[in-house]
Formats: C-alpha cells, structure tokens, sequence
C-alpha cells in the first residue's frame, strides 16, 4: 500500500481530531462513580500519563534507522515470528475498536439527534464513507485533520464560554473523593489516552528530531479538554443527574442559550462529532491493514488489507453493541483497560528488547 506518510504536524491534527469522539463518549459518566464531583481532578491525572505515553514513543522513534517504517522497526526490533504475532493481534483488536468506533458513533447520533432512526444503518454508512480515506493517501486524511482540528476546537471554546456562567464551582469537589477515589476514575480515560499509542503506525518517513513532542501535545490538549468537559457537565446538572444522563454534554447544548443561528446547537455538535468518528474510523482501519501486514513475510501492508480490516470492523460493529449497557461497559472498562495495557506494557517491553538486542 504505497500512502503518501503524514507530516508530523499532520499526525498531531489527527490525534487530536480524531480522540476527541471517544472522549466525549467518557467523560464525565465514566469518572463519576468513583470521583464524583472531582472527576475534573480526575481528568488532570491523564497530564502526567500524556507525557509518559509520548516520552515512550518518542524514545521509540529515536531507534529507527532513516527511512525504516514503524513494521520495519518492529520486526527489527521483535524478530519476524513474535512481530507477526503482535502485528496479528494487534490489528485484530483494531479491528474491534474500529467496529466499537461505529457502533458507538451511530448509537450517539441516534440517542441525541435522531432517536427514531436506526444505529446499524448509521454504523454502515459510516463505514462506507471512510473506505475510500482508509485506501487512499494518508496526507489527505491529514489535511482533513489540519482543517477539522481547529473547528472543533472553536466549537468547544463557544460551548464553554456560553455554559460558564451557569456552572456551579461549588459542585466541583467530592469530600470523599481521596487519592484512590480519583485515580479510579481517571483509569477509563487514562485507557482512552493510551489509545493514541497505536498512532505509532502512522509515523512517516520524515525525521523529527523531538518525535514525542508530536504525541505529546494533542494528548494533552485532550487531558485539558476532558477536565473542561467535566467541569461544565458536572457544575451545570451536578454529579447525581450528570451520572443518570447518557450524554451530558449534548443534554448540556439544549439548555444552553445560543444565538438564533445556532438554535440547534446539539445538532450542530452532534455532526462535529460524527467528523471526528470518521477520522478515527478511518485512523483505525488503516493502521490495523498496517499491522496486519506484519502477519506477511514482507511485512508491507497492502492496499486491500483494508477490505478484510472493515469486514472483521463491520462483524465487529455488529457484535459489540447488543444493548445500551453491554456497549457502555466495552468503551468504560474492556477498551480502556487493553488500550492501558498495550500502551505502559507493550512500549516499554519494546524498548527493553531493543536495548539488549543492541548489547554485543
């Protein structure tokens, strides 16, 4: 599959655009039970994890040679069988994610837009639009990323400038919410920021000389973001009526008082949501054809690894979503926790293997 690699700014953009979906799919709801009212502390312990996930990258990135792609580096790194192992069972469980992806997308959209409409139609049509972005040039789903980034940060600086004056501070703090209270909350999104680990993939042949800086700074403009997002939720409805809500921030936009161009604000949020499903769909169907294509011998994915990638992502879709709560615990504890796993074992097991294969 010969792409066109992305900047790394352009892989930056994507990160961010991109991780914004899950994230709202996690906060405040996943923090609250163990929180409460802190789950925006909660939010700020992902800053020191931001930072550790991209110093782990970043060192990574340092020990490729010039010119050598991420499953170039990896088989280096592991040696063919184990690379083809992990590369099998990382793009299975990307597969998944992908599948999750849609189906959670689709499930958003029905509950807070259209409620009468059907998920699985949402969920296909999803995935037929983000074929073509997934087979095609990656520099194209970067641009999108460098146009899209910006706007959704727009709309929330709007959002949280309209909701500020209703949030009640005083509603922002547990008293029984100690150390171990707020670092289980912080676990779901800890899962969801270690998510950005497999964006590895989509490394270019550029050279960076601080390549975790480009991992670093969306994550933790996502750190930033969640903590802003539990602060307005939780001090507009308060942890008890935010905990019973399944989207809060979209319940938040119809209370709002918007300018009369925007008197349908959900709606207006609601698909710039469904632009960051799309870059991350996209994101993910793309680099599970990539480690997929560890699992050949040459080790280079090919551009029709994306059609076995979106029929494993569409059984997927199909499977992970049989009721509203089966689907809310997948993306609260499974996801996270493997995401958490693959990025704080996973990372740090390469990099030990790489230094002693280095070792005469």
């Amino acid at each position: 599959m010969e792409n066109k690699s992305l900047t790394p700014r352009q892989l930056s953009a994507l990160l961010w655009a991109s991780m914004l979906a899950p994230l709202v799919r996690q906060v405040p709801g996943a923090m609250l039970p163990a929180a409460g009212g802190s789950a925006w502390l909660s939010a700020g312990l992902t800053i020191p994890a931001a930072g550790l996930l991209s110093a782990l990258l970043g060192r990574l990135l340092r020990a490729r040679r010039p010119g050598e792609s991420p499953e170039a580096l990896l088989r280096r790194l592991l040696g063919g069988p184990v690379a083809c192992v992990l590369g099998g069972a990382a793009g299975l469980w990307l597969c998944f994610c992908a599948g999750f992806t849609l189906r959670a997308g689709a499930d958003r959209l029905v509950a807070a837009v259209y409620p009468e409409s059907l998920a699985g139609l949402f969920a296909a049509l999803m995935l037929l639009l983000c074929l073509p972005a997934a087979r095609g040039e990656l520099r194209t789903l970067g641009r999108m990323a460098e146009l899209t980034g910006p706007l959704l940060l727009a709309l929330f600086a709007l959002v949280s400038a309209l909701a500020l004056p209703q949030t009640e501070f005083g509603a922002l703090w547990s008293k029984s919410a100690g150390p171990r209270e707020l670092g289980a909350g912080a676990l779901p999104l800890l899962g969801t920021v270690s998510a950005g680990g497999f964006f590895l993939l989509l490394w270019g042949n550029e050279t960076c000389e601080r390549p975790g800086r480009v991992f670093f700074f969306p994550l933790l403009g996502l750190s930033v973001t969640a903590m802003g997002l539990c602060a307005l939720t939780v001090g507009s409805f308060g942890p008890a009526l935010c905990g019973e809500l399944r989207y809060p921030f979209f319940v938040l936009l119809r209370n709002l008082r918007l300018p009369h161009l925007l008197e349908r604000g959900e709606a207006l949020v609601a698909a710039a949501w469904v632009i960051s499903d799309y870059l991350l769909t996209s994101a993910q169907l793309h680099m599970a054809s990539r480690a997929l294509g560890l699992v050949r011998r040459s080790g280079r994915p090919r551009r029709g690894a994306v059609w076995p990638a979106a029929a494993l992502s569409a059984l997927g879709a199909a499977l992970c979503g049989p009721d509203p709560f089966t689907l809310e615990r997948l993306g609260r504890e499974l996801i996270p926790l493997v995401d958490l796993g693959a990025a704080f074992l996973l990372l740090p097991g390469l990099l030990i293997i790489g230094s002693i294969r280095k070792k005469p």
